[in-house]
């Protein structure tokens, strides 16, 4: 029997340039890093149909998502009575009209928390970003910005728009000069010169919306924390500290911006979390590591606890870790689930099953 032959692999000899802007190549990077491919290697996959899946970790509680679902199913089953009431030839009152009123107002307040539930559960977030324009983060931390679109609000002129309030300093810099500074410093070193390198590092503590009313947070009192936990935990980077209070898509979360220059300017004491002599010398990078992450949770839990904030055990593995794709699969599940008991329900009958 003839040995097989061995698969030849593919011989790609044919070039496809395009151009992009930066936002345009930060996004498409961003999808490559997390599907853990070359630039190129997704987007030939992308022109193939061969988009790869990216996974990303977040910890749910799916307990909030039953009880949201929950509250939808409430206010179907009075709609639907309602309904039922109408058709058998029962006469509109102020009393159903005001219930569909209320209903209605209900509903817009449950898809509002539906849309802003994710913020409460994000409280360390870590990002990269190979953009060199630094004056681009800059203009994302003082100006209104479309974030579903990532692209500056304007006014009738075509003037970019102050955010309504936040509050914005610099750490071994002029916050206004980050970008011209940045530059300078990596010239000096002859680092941070080529597209693929990481120019910044992004952390956001975002903060619970409970936390204005429970705790009175205030976004003076989120920048103090904020200043504070960069000054510990990034020293000798050049650093911006931006606190928002709108929220992302106006959810109205405190958060706080903290973005760094990937290459350090300082010289720095040895520090509990660094491995290595040139984590603590200027003209060397940002170097996280799983102890250094670990290190950068306790922290803020800390700061939390000080300040009397409400905090998570980010130290503590998630009682549920789930991916993306798996978390909406169970939430499609549970609102499915949910929609078929509030006909069950209206028909006078208890279901036998409520969670997904």
């Amino acid at each position: 029997m003839a040995r097989p032959k061995n698969k030849q692999p593919i011989q790609r000899t044919h070039d496809i340039h395009i151009r992009c802007s930066e936002m345009e190549y930060e996004i498409v990077s961003g999808y490559a890093e997390s599907a853990g491919l070359p630039t190129s290697t997704y987007i030939r996959k992308c022109f193939l149909k061969e988009a790869p899946s990216s996974t990303h970790y977040i910890v749910a509680d799916t307990s909030e998502i039953h009880q949201l679902v929950t509250i939808a199913a409430g206010i179907g089953n009075n709609l639907n009575q309602i309904t039922r009431y109408l058709h058998s030839g029962g006469k509109i009152t102020v009393s159903i009209v005001d219930e569909i009123k209320n209903a209605s107002q209900r509903f817009g307040n449950f898809v509002e928390k539906l849309f802003t539930w994710e913020e409460s559960m994000a409280i360390l977030k870590q990002l990269r970003s190979k953009n060199a324009d630094y004056g681009a983060v800059i203009d994302y931390l003082k100006y209104q910005h479309d974030e579903f679109h990532l692209v500056p609000i304007l006014d009738e002129n075509g003037n970019s728009m102050l955010r309504d309030e936040f509050y914005f300093d610099g750490l071994n810099c002029n916050p206004e000069a980050f970008d011209l500074e940045c530059e300078l410093l990596n010239q000096q070193y002859h680092k941070n010169q080529r597209y693929d390198e990481i120019k910044c590092h992004h952390y956001i503590i975002s903060h619970d919306p409970m936390d204005v009313a429970d705790h009175g947070l205030t976004g003076e009192q989120a920048q103090a924390i904020g200043m504070e936990y960069a000054k510990a935990n990034f020293p000798g980077h050049q650093a911006l500290v931006c606190t928002h209070t709108d929220g992302s898509n106006n959810s109205g979360n405190i958060h706080t911006h903290i973005i760094i220059n990937s290459l350090r300017k300082e010289d720095i004491a040895s520090q509990p979390y660094t491995e290595r002599a040139i984590d603590c010398k200027a003209g060397y990078k940002h170097h996280l590591t799983k102890e250094y992450l670990r290190h950068l949770q306790s922290s803020l839990m800390d700061i939390c606890q000080r300040e009397g904030l409400y905090q998570v055990d980010l130290l503590s593995p998630a009682a549920e870790r789930i991916t993306q794709q798996e978390y909406h699969a169970q939430r499609r599940g549970q609102l499915n689930l949910d929609m078929a008991n509030m006909e069950i329900m209206a028909e006078g009958i208890a279901p036998m099953k409520t969670k997904f």
